[in-house]
């Protein structure tokens, strides 16, 4: 029994590690540190709009991967899914220091956070649609209890990590310049207001 679990992890590996690697990234960042985002005219709409990014960027990359499952090799998949550890340094840059973070554009913070469920749909697809196909009938539903377990290990250590990261946020300092600034719906209406005022007034 030991034997073929060895055999079969020996011959899924790449496929093991990527996903397990893919999900620990995604759930290190995300809900927990990708909420964090600030910005002064967005405010409490951020959040949403980059969770919105993320889930809407995360179905096309599963998309992309029912079409395009085949664009890798197991090792490119698995060093791919390494590279997306470069989220967690840049995404934390995106937030400290806190107000006067060194990546707070919002272009930053819309493009990592699109990006980031782009990768997280196709990398998180890719493995459980080819690890099944490469393996013989037999050892297809020990590759699948493998794949998952793959996956609860990543989902399990991203968790972990995601508080670590909320810790290491929630220590920082800086100015609240937010509270010199009018909120979105305020500089809207100040437009609109002045808008309807210079109409009048001609």
């Amino acid at each position: 029994e030991w034997y073929r679990r060895l055999d079969c992890i020996r011959a899924i590996w790449p496929y093991m590690l990527s996903i397990a690697c893919t999900y620990l990234v995604t759930l290190s960042l995300f809900p927990g540190v990708e909420s964090e985002m600030i910005n002064c005219q967005w405010r409490e709409w951020l959040p949403i709009i980059l969770m919105a990014l993320f889930n809407t960027f995360d179905v096309f990359g599963k998309m992309f991967a029912l079409i395009a499952h085949d664009l890798l090799s197991p090792i490119q998949l698995f060093i791919c899914s390494l590279l997306r550890l470069i989220y967690i340094p840049l995404m934390i840059l995106c937030i400290l220091p806190k107000y006067t973070a060194y990546l707070s554009s919002l272009f930053w913070q819309f493009f990592f956070s699109s990006t980031l469920g782009l990768t997280n749909g196709y990398f998180g697809s890719v493995p459980m649609i080819r690890a099944p196909i490469s393996i013989i009938e037999e050892r297809k539903e020990l590759t699948g209890n493998l794949m998952m377990f793959s996956y609860s290990v990543g989902l399990t250590v991203g968790s972990l990590i995601s508080y670590l990261l909320d810790a290491i946020i929630g220590q920082s300092t800086g100015v609240d310049w937010c509270q010199t600034l009018p909120s979105l719906n305020q500089t809207t209406w100040a437009i609109i207001n002045n808008g309807s005022y210079d109409d009048n007034k001609s």
